[in-house]
C-alpha cells in the first residue's frame, strides 16, 4: 500500500487546508489504514510543517489556531477507531494515573490533547495540567495527585529547557523517585530525553501510550519482588 495519500494529507493540513485534509482523512480510513497510522504518517506529519513555518515566522499563532481546528476535526473522524485501536494495543496491560501538561511559556496542546485521548481510551486515570504549565504547578499536581507518570510536551525549542527545570524541580521536592517521567513533542529526541533525565521519549501520541504501558507494567514488576 503506498503512503501517498498520507503525503497528500500532510501537506493539505500544512497548507491548513481544511475541507482537504478531512477528504483525505476519510480517504485514508476508506482505503484501510489504521487510524494511528493516519495519525503519525499523516497528520502529525503536518503539524511538524506548520511547527517549521511558525518557528521560521511564515505561520503566526493565529495559524497555530487554526491548524488546531483542523486537527480536532478531523480526530472526530479517526476517535472511534484511534479508541479501538488503543484499547486493543494496551488490553491486559496494567493502568495508571498520568499527570500531562505542555512546559512553561509554550501554549500548544495539539499532541497533548491526542495522548490524552489514547491513553483515557486505555484505561489511563489523566489529570490534564493544560498549557503554558511552571515547574512549580507540576510539583503541585504531584504532591497532590499522586501520579505514575507525569508527561510533557513541547513544540518550541525556546521552551525545552523547562522539561528539565520541572525533572529539577521534583528532584529538588523529593518526588523525582515516585513518577516515571515521559516527554514529547517536535523538538524532543531521545538523546534530549536521555540529557535531562527523562525514562521515555514519545515521538508520536500512539507510541506514548506504548511506552507508558511499558512503564507501568516495570513499576507493578518491581512492586511484586
Amino acid at each position: 500500500m503506498t503512503s501517498g495519500v498520507l503525503d497528500d494529507l500532510a501537506a493539505r493540513l500544512r497548507d491548513l487546508d481544511l475541507e482537504g485534509t478531512l477528504a483525505l482523512t476519510k480517504e485514508a480510513l476508506v482505503r484501510g489504514y489504521p487510524a494511528s497510522e493516519i495519525l503519525s504518517r499523516g497528520l502529525s506529519k503536518g503539524m511538524d510543517g506548520v511547527g517549521d513555518l511558525f518557528e521560521r515566522k511564515e505561520y503566526f499563532l493565529a495559524d497555530l489556531v487554526t491548524a488546531s481546528y483542523i486537527i480536532d476535526q478531523a480526530m472526530t473522524l479517526l476517535r472511534e477507531k484511534l479508541t479501538t485501536e488503543a484499547t486493543e494495543a494496551g488490553k491486559a496491560e496494567h493502568r495508571g494515573k498520568v499527570v500531562i501538561g505542555t512546559v512553561e511559556g509554550d501554549l500548544h496542546d495539539i499532541g497533548k490533547n491526542i495522548a490524552i485521548a489514547l491513553l483515557k481510551a486505555s484505561g489511563f486515570d489523566v489529570v490534564d495540567l493544560g498549557v503554558d504549565v511552571s515547574a512549580e504547578a507540576f510539583v503541585k499536581a504531584v504532591r497532590e495527585h499522586r501520579p505514575d507518570i507525569v508527561a510533557m510536551s513541547a513544540l518550541l525549542l525556546t521552551t525545552l529547557p523547562g522539561m528539565g527545570e520541572v525533572i529539577q524541580a521534583l528532584k529538588d521536592a523529593s518526588l523525582r523517585r515516585d513518577v516515571f517521567i515521559m516527554i514529547g513533542g517536535r523538538p524532543t529526541n531521545s538523546a534530549f530525553a536521555e540529557k535531562i533525565g527523562a525514562d521515555a521519549y514519545c515521538a508520536t501520541a500512539m507510541e506514548g501510550l506504548k511506552k507508558a504501558t511499558e512503564l507501568m507494567r516495570l513499576k507493578n514488576k518491581r512492586g511484586a519482588v
